[in-house]
């Protein structure tokens, strides 16, 4: 490029930190959101299941990003953001779609209306069991032979769209850090300044400057330092500027039928808490069924990108859902709790009075014998098994509760 002859410096064409290439992940997007879950905090896509003759699960993280941007340059991001924007008008359409059917419509439309005439009476909060006979209303549309119904392919669906906009956070953080490795090679007083200046100090216009070398090499080193500013600016958040670009698209068209998608998020909650506590257990099992995964905040992205697109944040804090399913579980665990120390109280009282059986003959002994076989160590076993359940539910009600809540402040206006 620059005219030079440079020795082979005998260091192998590859690196540690690059794992998949952004490339591959542009060309195969829908493989991509479907066979990868994102964690928000860590900031890192997990395989969902190893490739065939594989044993071990790809990530990719800000680092691998990284790594394929030193390889293809600053160039590509403008090009992988184009590629999540018509994936995500793609999705987003098919979410649309969804929402416009008849009987969803009538659905979603008589949870908002009951919700609004007993405020009152429920305190402003949305109760567990309504949103739990409204997660039932959906089964009877059917069921596929994967056992989904069409909320969970909902909720499959709002994954997908968080999975392709934690790329793009993915790809604008790995940017940045190209771009700030890069910049610690320049002085300060670098920064801005211009190597090349095709005028005088009083602005008139000098004799035409020949292209030379040091004038092309100049020309690069400014070309640089503008790709380096510009990259790490504000205006490199891709994120806000494609809630901008969807949401102004929307206040442009007829989306009558998204106004109570805020109504049907209980639900769809419910699905990813149950599906979540699966794949943890499918990663304890050998002959496991269904995939294992321990991490999948797509689903927050996800809820978090629509909400703001449709301005729906103010209206889905009104049911204080979180609220409602956190006092749910906490009366269900004082519930199992004091079930478990009344068996276990029952259980020390028969052990003590096994003890004096052998004075009082036979017919007390058949009596301890039945009432222990009723109120065993098998009902302490299965209020255990319960305790843990709630227990399990409790923690991916958390999970989920402060991933939306750290998603959407990557969607705030402003």
């Amino acid at each position: 490029r620059y005219g030079l002859d440079l020795i082979d410096n005998q260091l192998p064409m590859g690196s540690l930190e690059k794992g998949v290439d952004i490339l591959y992940i542009m060309r195969s997007i829908q493989e991509f959101v479907t066979s990868y879950k994102y964690n928000l905090n860590q900031q890192n896509f997990i395989q969902r299941r190893p490739d065939r003759s594989s044993k071990f699960l790809n990530t990719i993280s800000v680092q691998s990003i990284s790594a394929s941007l030193r390889q293809h340059g600053l160039g590509i991001v403008s090009t992988a953001i184009n590629h999540a924007y018509q994936f995500l008008s793609k999705k987003f359409q098919t979410f649309s779609e969804f929402l416009v059917d008849e009987y969803i419509q009538s659905l979603i439309s008589k949870e908002v209306r009951w919700f609004d005439e007993s405020k009152e009476t429920t305190n402003s909060v949305y109760p567990f069991s309504r949103a739990l006979t409204f997660a039932s209303e959906f089964r009877k549309l059917g069921v596929t032979n994967k056992g989904l119904t069409c909320l969970d392919k909902c909720r499959i669906l709002v994954t997908e769209i968080g999975n392709s906009l934690g790329f793009v956070r993915m790809v604008q953080s790995a940017g940045r850090k190209y771009c700030s490795d890069a910049a610690q090679f320049l002085p300060a007083t670098v920064v801005n300044h211009k190597f090349y200046v095709a005028s005088d100090e009083d602005g008139a216009e000098e004799e035409k400057i020949p292209d030379t070398p040091v004038t092309k090499a100049a020309k690069n080193i400014d070309e640089a330092i503008l790709a380096l500013n510009k990259n790490l600016g504000k205006k490199s958040d891709y994120i806000r500027v494609l809630r901008r670009v969807f949401r102004g698209t929307l206040l442009k068209s007829d989306c009558a039928h998204l106004e109570g998608f805020f109504a049907i998020i209980p639900a769809l909650c419910l699905g990813w808490i149950e599906a979540s506590l699966q794949g943890k257990e499918m990663m304890h099992k050998k002959s496991a069924n269904r995939d294992g995964y321990f991490t999948d905040d797509g689903f927050a992205m996800g809820i978090a990108f629509i909400l703001s697109v449709l301005g729906q944040n103010d209206q889905f804090d009104s049911l204080n859902w979180f609220e409602s399913l956190r006092e749910k579980l906490d009366s269900d665990q004082d519930d199992i709790n004091s079930k478990r120390d009344a068996q276990v109280f029952r259980s020390q009282v028969l052990a003590v009075n096994s003890q004096k059986s052998s004075m009082f003959g036979s017919f007390f002994t058949q009596a301890e014998e039945k009432e222990t076989g009723e109120y065993g160590e098998d009902e302490l076993t299965i209020l255990n098994m319960m305790g843990k359940r709630i227990s399990g539910n409790k923690r991916e009600m958390e999970i989920l509760f402060y991933s939306m809540h750290g998603a959407r402040k990557f969607f705030r206006s402003g």
